[in-house]
């Protein structure tokens, strides 16, 4: 069982992985890649299957879309059971070589003081959220001055 209140980095579940890797069956661009639920806005819930080739070709459009490369640093505080969060912004990120600072979950102080540090070891330089999230951010910051200029990207889906 994962304890999901605990940090991810507190569970000894990672720590406990083996390093044996197993041969697995050679995997092609068509084979299933994720199943992801919909939201059944036109009906019900429905899981939708995307391939490989559809989570490779989505991922190399943002990245070339936004420029992401190695050299950039997300702040991921989105839910990794949505796409945004798992397909566009950790997969993106981690085939692009970025670095990626990983909340356990969204707060508008947490993700404003990872955003607000400018030293250290890993400066960000991407954030990707939705409407609610910035304007959740905004409300936390209310009439106060942030210096943002590290920042290169500033994503909004949803």
């Amino acid at each position: 069982m994962i304890h999901t209140e605990r940090p991810y980095q507190d569970l000894d579940f990672f720590r406990s992985a083996s390093d044996v890797i197993t041969e697995v069956e050679e995997i092609g661009p068509e084979d299933p890649g994720l199943i992801i639920y919909t939201s059944g806005t036109t009906g019900k819930p429905k899981g939708a299957i995307l391939t490989q080739r559809n989570l490779v070709h989505d991922a190399r459009n943002v990245m070339k879309i936004w420029e992401i490369t190695e050299s950039d640093v997300l702040c991921h505080a989105l839910p990794l059971f949505h796409v945004h969060g798992l397909c566009f912004a950790l997969h993106t990120a981690l085939m692009a070589g970025s670095h990626v600072i990983m909340l356990d979950s969204f707060s508008p102080q947490a993700v404003i003081g990872v955003l607000s540090q400018k030293e250290g070891g890993y400066v960000c330089t991407l954030l990707m959220a939705v409407p609610s999230m910035y304007g959740k951010m905004m409300e936390y910051v209310g009439e106060g001055k942030l210096d943002f200029e590290h920042m290169r990207l500033w994503t909004s889906w949803g």
